[in-house]
């Protein structure tokens, strides 16, 4: 099935993203796509305007940061995999990455993506529990820091 009629916006900085949500705060955000195309054909979810992650620089990345390990939203399983800063310093999430779904998936699929989906079957929610991950939101109202225990609501 094809699906609906939409708008689509592929904004290149976080404060455009930011311009966008502020104007349309029903967008539907993608990143790798994976929930929500099939989702969209079926005509499960509709969108009336889907904004594109893809382009914005400070989603992606994997680096060291003061505190912590800082992996980007929009940083692929596939990238993961092969990160030798992850290999050094947490490998359990590369030696997970390689074993997550096929390579075809995991050169698109988005860590963000799976954490925002928050599957209760997907591998990314239950690695970030795993490892206590942090996850720094960042929104129209601000940026924050959730722990992940309380970033999934039931």
């Amino acid at each position: 099935m094809i699906s609906c009629e939409f708008k689509y916006c592929k904004p290149d900085s976080l404060p455009a993203l930011m311009q966008i949500l502020t104007m349309y705060p029903e967008a539907t955000l993608l990143a790798g796509g994976h929930a929500l195309l099939p989702a969209m054909k079926s005509r499960e979810i509709r969108p009336e305007r889907l904004v594109d992650l893809a382009a914005i620089p400070e989603l992606r990345g994997i680096r060291r940061g003061s505190a912590a390990i800082q992996i980007g939203a929009m940083v692929t399983t596939a990238e993961v995999e092969h990160s030798s800063l992850l290999k050094d310093a947490l490998p359990l999430l590369p030696d997970a990455a390689k074993v997550i779904s096929d390579p075809l998936i995991r050169n698109r699929a988005t860590i963000g993506g799976s954490l925002a989906q928050a599957e209760p079957s997907g591998d990314w929610p239950a690695i970030a529990l795993a490892v206590g991950a942090i996850i720094h939101l960042t929104g129209v109202n601000g940026e924050r820091a959730v722990p992940i225990d309380d970033f999934f609501q039931i």
